[in-house]
């Protein structure tokens, strides 16, 4: 579940479900109003920020990943238990 709350009130804005079977070691990470959350089996969620619930996308790297998402340069690196992945758009 990826929860959403408001920071004045503490009242729930949303809970949105990631549906994936790995379970969670990695924090979320935020760049270009997208949230990263990346579980125990590989599968990376982005999902859009904001006050709804929007899966974006789901991509999966089916490598046991424990680290969190890094953010640079406009790409994503992920440490994977066997590999160090940079993954970025076309410019």
């Amino acid at each position: 579940m990826l929860s959403c709350f408001d920071a004045k009130t503490g009242a729930t804005i949303y809970e949105g479900e990631l549906a994936g079977n790995g379970g969670f070691k990695a924090s979320p990470c935020v760049a270009d109003g997208r949230i990263f959350c990346t579980d125990q089996r590989g599968v990376t969620f982005v999902v859009q920020a904001g006050p709804q619930f929007k899966l974006l996308s789901k991509n999966v790297n089916d490598e046991m990943t424990w680290s969190s998402p890094a953010l640079a340069d406009g790409a994503i690196f992920l440490r994977t238990a066997a590999h160090l992945l940079r993954i970025e758009s076309p410019r």
